[in-house]
């Protein structure tokens, strides 16, 4: 979800002092009924809440975006062609053109007349007025450039709502949403992890790209569902992930531009990142909430997500948690709210709380996530209390007990994404094979990997004494032949090299075989051919593989040799060092540490995600 940065807050500090928006009111009202009269007040008392962001460089970023489209590329290649873009251009000076002084009495009336076109319909009759001036109405869905975009979405997709009334069913809100998902789920499209540009793209640009953020594409399903009077909002985890909630007669549901509801988007995507639950969940509204931390906060400094108070936690709507109270020991700044963290990478702040008399309490909380209630200050963001997680033994604190200490053998930074144990098993039965013949017409079978390989380096050890002057490896079906790293040793431990051979067709320019062979685990093969591809090395001469070393494609994150680690733990004062290691293996082994505690550990060569674990039984229980 995107909170608002500091100038846009700023200018918007400036635009809400003023009176109202300038438009020209008697054209704006004089041919709307009174519901549609309505509607305008509505969006002109809240105009004032948003702008425009532009800049000199988005006048060529748009254009260039929408040759992409045209251009027939694939994912992988517009994703590259779009990340050499962001490093060639640096965002010129970013102007904020409120809304209070560009909108017009044509747009909104615009706005507000094909909005009410589907006002009263099977489909959303169970809105009350606010929830529809709420998730139908607005023309906008962050700071991007004003467009006609119900027309646009009309022209484009109003068959869908025809061919449904051809039936002669009850058309409800699941059933014409999930008919127009069904279409959406057709576009190809692919997250981007980056971005230079801080603003959300305009509607006609979204109706093209292959690849954004998920703000992007939950933008667009936005104005595509709202176009329809479908009632639609953004919801979302904190700055990490959105989607879209469909607010029906009984539930809201939750979908995504490439999910219908039937697909469970979030049930899938909990499966992707390793959470068992949602920690908290937040709307964007288009009106202010007037119990905002926003609005009530006074000068004591607040998170930046908090800072917009055009939301509302809707956490109810999608679980049923505990209420935690605290009673607060140590308030030295003497701050009226406290907050809840949790770890993504970093801290990230997901719920509020008021400290009254010594107390607070935070207001369903879900189980199984690990929360860290803090205080805020600015740049000192000290613990309030020590971590803790809610189960169905009831709520459990991580408190390190300094008496009884252990030993800890560490493998992993970051826990295996369920979604990744597919590239292990995309090298379970492949083979190696050497040859003296180019053609490997005189092939002799080396080794199968009979087991599942490992997310590390995994090493097979060889009797044999024949030499070859080539050797291969190949992979089995649906695989792709996907090898992060492959190394091959002769009988002194001498690690071969040789030229790099094997097929020449891959998925991109980013995929080729040369990357089993570059010393860099992150990088990895991807052959258009699924079955049985292969890649190997030519010898000058005829050599003995003793040994041979390789990795399946991977994250990076398990612990390598030649690389600086360090352990860390929490209390209630925060992150605690156990100290640094120069790991020598596959693993660390750490002393001393103070058990039942949440833990830490960073790779201080390389790397960004990390992940916190308590540790159990002898080994690393992710969180």
């Amino acid at each position: 979800m995107r909170s608002i940065n500091i100038l846009g807050a700023v200018l918007l500090l400036v635009a809400s002092s003023c009176n109202s928006v300038s438009v020209n009111k008697a054209k704006l009202y004089g041919n709307l009924n009174e519901k549609e009269s309505q509607a305008a007040d509505f969006l002109l008392e809240n105009a004032k809440h948003y702008y425009t962001t532009d800049n000199a460089d988005l006048l060529e970023f748009y254009p260039f975006l929408d040759s992409l489209s045209l251009s027939g590329v694939t994912y992988h290649e517009e994703k590259k062609l779009l990340e050499n873009y962001f490093h060639a251009h640096h965002t010129a000076p970013t102007h904020y053109i409120p809304d209070i002084r560009q909108l017009t009495a044509e747009y909104l009336n615009s706005n507000i007349k094909n909005a009410f076109q589907f006002y009263g319909q099977t489909w959303n009759l169970h809105l009350s007025d606010s929830a529809f001036f709420e998730y139908v109405l607005p023309y906008r869905a962050g700071d991007e450039y004003l467009e006609d975009w119900r027309q646009f979405f009309s022209d484009k997709y109003g068959y869908i709502l025809d061919s449904l009334k051809t039936t002669n069913q009850v058309i409800t809100t699941r059933l014409l949403a999930n008919e127009i998902l069904k279409v959406l789920k057709q576009r190809e499209i692919h997250n981007l992890p980056t971005n230079i540009y801080s603003n959300t793209l305009r509607p006609s640009t979204l109706d093209k790209i292959k690849v954004g953020q998920c703000i992007d594409f939950t933008n667009y399903v936005n104005f595509v569902m709202r176009t329809f009077g479908i009632p639609c909002a953004k919801d979302g985890i904190f700055n990490w992930h959105c989607w879209n909630a469909v607010l029906t007669q009984d539930s809201t549901l939750d979908c995504y531009v490439e999910c219908t509801f039937e697909d469970k988007h979030l049930d899938n995507w909990l499966f992707y990142v390793g959470w068992k639950n949602l920690p908290k969940i937040w709307r964007e509204t288009f009106s202010e909430n007037p119990g905002a931390l926003a609005k009530i906060h006074g000068e004591e400094p607040i998170p930046p997500f908090f800072r917009n108070a055009c939301m509302v936690d809707v956490s109810k709507e999608y679980f049923n948690g505990y209420d935690v109270g605290f009673e607060i020991q140590n308030n030295h700044n003497g701050n009226r709210f406290a907050y809840l963290k949790v770890w993504n990478n970093k801290f990230q702040f997901v719920d509020w709380a008021s400290i009254e008399n010594g107390k607070c309490k935070f207001l369903n909380v879900s189980d199984s996530v690990v929360y860290f209630p803090s205080f805020y200050n600015g740049r000192e963001n000290p613990p309030m209390s020590y971590p803790f997680v809610i189960t169905a033994d009831g709520r459990r604190d991580f408190v390190p007990n300094h008496t009884e200490t252990q030993q800890m053998a560490l493998y992993r930074k970051y826990f295996i994404k369920r979604a990744h144990n597919v590239f292990l098993k995309r090298m379970l039965d492949g083979y190696f094979v050497g040859a003296d013949n180019s053609d490997f017409s005189d092939s002799t079978l080396i080794c199968t990997i009979s087991e599942m390989p490992k997310m590390h380096w995994n090493e097979i050890e060889l009797t044999s004494a024949k030499k070859f002057r080539y050797i291969k490896y190949v992979s089995p079906v649906w695989s792709w032949l996907n090898v992060g790293e492959m190394e091959f040793y002769n009988a002194k431990g001498e690690r071969l090299s040789g030229e790099i051979i094997g097929v020449r067709n891959f998925s991109s320019e980013e995929f080729t075989i040369k990357n089993a062979f570059d010393g860099d685990a992150l990088t990895y093969v991807d052959a258009i051919e699924p079955h049985h591809a292969w890649l190997g090395l030519k010898f000058d001469n005829p050599q003995q593989i003793s040994k041979i070393r390789y990795i399946p494609r991977n994250d990076d994150n398990f612990v390598q040799a030649g690389q600086i680690y360090e352990l860390l733990y929490a209390d209630s004062t925060g992150w605690q060092s156990m100290g640094a290691q120069y790991a020598t293996a596959d693993s660390l082994i750490y002393d001393n540490v103070p058990s039942g505690a949440i833990y830490l550990l960073k790779n201080r060569t390389k790397g960004h995600e990390e992940r916190i674990f308590s540790y159990e039984n002898g080994k690393q229980v992710w969180w």
